[in-house]
């Protein structure tokens, strides 16, 4: 942990509020830094919402064999802003909670929260576990035998999820990190906690009117219903 940090801590400050035109701003890549060792820290998918004052940004943290076993999100907000707070708060809670139960959820290792200048900036240090299965199918890597064992580890992770009484509302092949034979489901941005097993068809049918980020061909079939 000791070598992440003085990593991150060369990550070069994002840009003001005042420096963004446009309601959103993304950025593939802002920085690539790697030390001797070889770990590499990428940051990118920065995003700036200008009408909510919102700022999100993922970096992923290479291992020397360049598989990503790491991504750190950082959001910056105002601190009035109680909607980003619990949403922050709530996928930390879900990886922290769901990935001590299971080998094939990320798990949810460190979050942290500090106000300064009139913002809030949280960040939270999450288990990543290889690429995703988007990347992994677009580069071809992907053989039958890796799909069969992703869709069973995938129903198992979700089965327990649901045993807890999570919904991911999410789940596509970018939220699905795949290595050495081993599934992760990341990325509960979207998840609700419906409190337990027997109210997640009421809390699918509920939580329509609540997503406003979703990808509609991931999302619960209850919810169209």
């Amino acid at each position: 942990m000791g070598e992440l940090k003085s990593m991150v801590s060369k990550i070069v400050p994002t840009s003001s509020a005042k420096d963004f035109k446009s309601l959103y701003v993304i950025s593939d890549i802002v920085d690539n830094i790697e030390d001797a060792a070889g770990i590499r820290l990428i940051r990118k998918s920065l995003t700036y919402n200008k009408k909510k004052k919102r700022t999100r940004e993922i970096l992923y943290i290479y291992n020397a064999a360049k598989i990503p076993i790491h991504a750190m999100k950082v959001f910056i907000c105002d601190p009035s802003d109680t909607e980003e707070k619990e949403s922050i708060a709530k996928e930390f809670e879900a990886c922290r909670k769901l990935g001590a139960l299971t080998s094939n959820i990320a798990r949810g290792e460190e979050f942290k929260e500090c106000e300064s200048m009139g913002l809030l900036t949280s960040e939270m240090l999450l288990e990543y576990g290889g690429e995703n299965l988007e990347m992994l199918s677009s580069l071809k890597k992907l053989m039958d035998s890796d799909i069969t064992t992703i869709v069973i580890q995938t129903i198992d992770a979700m089965a327990i999820a649901h045993r807890e009484g999570y919904c991911h509302f999410n789940l596509a092949p970018e939220n699905i990190t795949y290595h050495n034979g081993v599934a992760k489901i990341i990325d509960f941005g979207l998840s609700e906690n419906c409190g337990s097993a027997s109210n997640l068809r009421k809390c699918t049918s509920m939580s329509a009117e609540l997503i406003k980020e979703q990808t509609w061909i991931y999302l619960p079939p209850e919810i169209l219903e």
